[in-house]
Parts: structure tokens; C-alpha cells; sequence
């Protein structure tokens, strides 16, 4: 991965917890394409933290109104990434709703998943706080989007690689 950008996918949530549910997926390729879209939630996906709402600035009837079918994301997913690795910012949670993305769909996945911070050198891992902030803030996002924070990801990385020469 050394010198390269790496492929990085976040996904956004209803909340945190058992009954939680994926309602955004956004990736950023090594060549800077993106996707993201809004993933309308099955009839039994009633679970909405308000608290998490305001973080992302998702509201469930936009995602009502404009969220693609799950199947969709699954087959889109597929397409962009096959045979691709991805890497996860917060493996715990996104690994947990992008799994239930696939066993709910029966789709069999065709990429593989990979933490971020297996690719982070210890030195990259000491600045990698600061990094964040700036590449943040350089942004200037103004709403908390899957693929957004994906590529706030990916440019850290990058960033934090060139900052330890490596």
C-alpha cells in the first residue's frame, strides 16, 4: 500500500447498537471516484437514534424519500469494488452493517474488507489526530456524508504517509 491511496469505504448508521442499521454507504477509490447514496431501510429497520441524526444530518424521511433499495446497493457495491480490498475507518460498526447489508440481501460479496489502521504504520498512528483535523478542516465539509468522510480517510492516510517519508 506503500505510496498509494487506498480504497476506503465509510458507512453511516440509524445509531449504535444491536438494533442499528446501515442508511449510508459512501466509498472513495484510489483514483478518486466516489460513490454514495442513501440506503432505504427494510420494514422491520425501525430503530432511529436522534442523537446520531444530528451527527450525520440524515433524516429518515430523506432517507424514505430518496434511499435505493438494498439489493441495488449490494449490486453497486459489487460492481465498483469487485475483487478490490476496502478499508473500514471504524471496523467494529461498519463491518457489522455492511455484513448485514450482504446477509440480508443473500448477495455474496465480492471484495474484500480490511481495517484502515492494518495499513497505518506506528509513525503514521502517532500524527494521525492532527492530520485528520486539518485534512478536516481543509475540506470544509458541510454535511457529515458517507463518501465524505471516506475521503477525509483516504487523505489522511496519504497525508500521514508523506509527513513520516514513507
Amino acid at each position: 500500500m506503500h505510496g498509494q491511496r487506498p480504497h476506503v469505504m465509510e458507512v453511516q448508521s440509524s445509531g449504535y447498537g444491536p438494533d442499528s442499521y446501515p442508511v449510508e454507504v459512501g466509498v472513495v477509490l484510489d483514483s478518486g471516484r466516489r460513490y454514495c447514496t442513501l440506503i432505504l431501510p427494510l420494514d422491520s429497520w425501525s430503530y432511529w437514534d436522534e442523537e446520531v441524526e444530528k451527527k450525520h444530518f440524515v433524516t429518515r424521511s430523506a432517507i424514505m424519500n430518496h434511499g435505493k433499495p438494498i439489493v441495488k446497493v449490494a449490486r453497486d457495491l459489487n460492481h465498483l469494488l469487485k475483487r478490490k480490498t476496502v478499508y473500514l475507518g471504524d471496523w467494529d460498526n461498519e463491518k457489522q452493517w455492511l455484513d448485514l447489508i450482504f446477509s440480508t440481501t443473500g448477495i455474496l460479496k465480492k471484495f474484500r474488507i480490511e481495517p484502515l489502521e492494518d495499513i497505518l504504520t506506528q509513525r503514521q498512528v502517532h500524527g494521525w489526530s492532527q492530520t485528520h483535523a486539518q485534512v478536516k478542516e481543509e475540506a470544509s465539509i458541510q454535511r457529515q456524508r458517507a463518501s465524505s468522510d471516506a475521503y477525509v480517510l483516504q487523505e489522511t492516510y496519504v497525508r500521514s504517509m508523506a509527513a513520516v517519508g514513507t
